[in-house]
């Protein structure tokens, strides 16, 4: 039996490594945040294998990811994962692992001082395969796959090789985005329907107004109000809203879909905002029971019978996010959508 081996791997001795481990054309399972322009054509990753990245927008336009790249390796049965935490880099194979620092990329490979630990054993072999697929939660299709090579950007640091250098060119960097909806804070919310006063209505339509021009044009988003005192040292803009909307008369509950702040407005003459958010329109409201069945153990607080208004942790915001996750996660990047206004206070 052969012994376990690990040793420190640096420099060219990693991709030698991976690259033989791939030859071996058994399945793989690779975590590895930023993959570069043409890294397909020098990274044969077998059918069968998953690869989790971070395949959004952003970093596609920040030129971290190569949509091109993931369509290829896609078109050869590899299945594509997307997870925009990602900061890990974990390559497991069929008998052996690497653990370490590099990024599918040219630059990683040929430019960057680059470790890693690559070993045999068993147990840790499959711990690392099992963490790779442990995140795998979010498989994008080919349709958003061909989104992210459109909004692919060459980095203005570190051109890939067979680039020009841009980086001192006007109109190649891309604007600087609101936060990501894995660093914004999470706003659990208890809300109650009523019959909003014309002041309110009025600064309803005027943060809703303000927010229509922070919505991403290319997305069909569904704008809405809710009423909250003291607004402006609670709420930021970018920051995501979760509410469970009770009928006082009925008693009936509902979860609406994850919202981002788009926009805010004083109630004239009263202590009193209007915060404008959006949201997808092809999510639809969730029981409070289908919710439940979702999230078990999570948000008692939140879901409970005296259930309260409160900032979701880290953890519950990660869970929320699995059960509504969508590709578009900025949402927010300029521009105007159509307004639909169905309002709760």
């Amino acid at each position: 039996m052969a012994r376990p081996n690990q040793q420190l791997l640096t420099g060219d001795a990693i991709w030698d490594q991976i690259k033989a481990a791939l030859k071996t054309n058994r399945p793989a399972r690779i975590a590895v945040p930023f993959i570069g322009y043409g890294a397909s054509r020098w990274l044969k990753i077998p059918d069968g294998s998953w690869l989790l990245t971070r395949c959004d927008l952003q970093s596609a336009r920040a030129g971290q990811v190569s949509g091109k790249n993931l369509v290829v390796w896609q078109r050869r049965g590899v299945r594509i994962f997307n997870l925009q935490a990602l900061h890990a880099k974990v390559f497991a194979f069929s008998g052996a692992a690497f653990i370490g620092s590099s990024n599918a990329s040219e630059t990683s490979r040929d430019r960057l001082v680059e470790a890693g630990v690559w070993t045999t054993d068993k147990a840790l072999v499959k711990h690392a395969w099992d963490f790779v697929e442990a995140h795998c939660a979010e498989e994008v299709d080919e349709a958003f796959l061909a989104e992210l090579e459109a909004a692919y950007r060459p980095p203005a640091i570190y051109p890939m090789h067979g680039e020009r250098d841009v980086s001192k060119r006007k109109g190649t960097t891309a604007k600087k985005q609101t936060r990501t909806q894995d660093e914004a804070a999470m706003h659990l919310l208890r809300l109650y329907p009523s019959t909003p006063d014309e002041a309110w209505e009025r600064a309803a339509e005027a943060a809703e107004a303000d927010g229509q021009k922070r919505v991403d044009t290319r997305l069909r988003a569904k704008m809405d109000s809710f009423s909250w005192k003291g607004a402006p040292s609670r709420f930021k803009l970018g920051d995501l809203v979760l509410a469970r909307l009770t009928d006082r008369a009925t008693g009936e509950d509902h979860v609406l879909p994850w919202a981002r702040v788009v926009a805010m407005r004083k109630v004239r003459g009263k202590d009193d905002h209007a915060v404008a958010t959006a949201s997808f329109e092809s999510w639809d409201e969730m029981t409070l029971a289908a919710f439940k069945r979702a999230l078990p153990a999570l948000m008692r607080d939140f879901l409970g019978s005296g259930g309260r208004s409160r900032t979701a942790t880290s953890e519950e915001r990660a869970a929320v996010l699995k059960v509504w996750r969508h590709r578009h996660a900025q949402l927010m990047s300029g521009g105007s959508v159509e307004v639909t206004k169905p309002k709760s206070r």
